[in-house]
């Protein structure tokens, strides 16, 4: 794994919505049960799906999602067009650009474009993809943060704590640990031939083989030395508590 030092450079002048869904899916079928979103500046928006098969879910879904919606009939349960109309009333259409965040965000974005038909039928102002804050801990070398404590499995809970999440990933700067061992993934350690000792490995011709490293080879001398070399940087990775928990 590599890790990029590059600053992440967040825009300023975008509306940020955290976003969260609960679903049913059963490899073929994502079926909405419920949305949560949180916008940056503290509006939310909240709703049931009252057309979702709620007695096709599974066990687990019933256990840990169902338990968690509000009685039925509420404010809250809407059909699917509802729920649209309501989404793009909720995600204003302004002078910023829209933001979407998610935790894991592939099914709960998928979900959300089929409120209305296709990806491509979105308000024009949506973009058309969403960012996921997984993705981002892991460029910034996955710090430890807080885990959600209650409500999880409520989209609307869900979406506070994605909000947390992104502020608290904004805020993090790299222990001064941390980010030696960044710079260091950055410009990588070359090792020493095997075959000839030398330091330089893009300049090392191997006795094995006998044969000059090539471009797609250029930091060793064949695909033989190649993989023994990466076997030893993953060894010592592995022995390392500090590349363990970065990587």
């Amino acid at each position: 794994m590599t890790l990029s030092t590059q600053r992440i450079d967040y825009r300023d002048n975008v509306t940020r919505y955290f976003l969260d869904t609960e679903f049913y899916e059963d490899g073929a079928t994502i079926d909405l049960i419920s949305i949560g979103v949180v916008a940056d500046d503290g509006r939310e928006f909240y709703a049931v799906n009252q057309e979702a098969r709620l007695d096709r879910v599974s066990d687990w879904v019933r256990q840990h999602v169902l338990v968690h919606l509000p009685p039925y009939k509420g404010p809250w349960w809407m059909t699917r067009k509802a729920i649209m109309f309501g989404l793009t009333a909720f995600v204003r259409e302004d002078a910023k650009p829209v933001e979407f965040w998610g935790y894991y965000a592939d099914y709960d974005w998928i979900v959300l474009c089929q409120l209305f038909g296709t990806m491509m039928s979105l308000p024009k102002h949506f973009p058309q993809y969403c960012l996921d804050l997984q993705q981002l801990s892991y460029m910034l070398g996955s710090p430890r943060h807080e885990k959600q404590k209650t409500g999880e499995h409520n989209s609307l809970e869900d979406a506070r704590w994605h909000r947390d999440l992104f502020e608290t990933l904004r805020a993090h700067r790299p222990t001064v640990e941390e980010a030696t061992l960044l710079a260091a993934v950055a410009e990588p350690f070359v090792p020493p031939c095997d075959c000839c000792e030398r330091a330089a490995v893009a300049e090392c011709v191997c006795v094995r083989c006998s044969s000059e490293p090539t471009a797609v080879e250029r930091f060793h001398a064949c695909a033989t030395h190649r993989h023994e070399v990466l076997d030893k940087h993953r060894q010592i990775r592995q022995r390392d508590p500090v590349w363990r928990r970065l990587f």
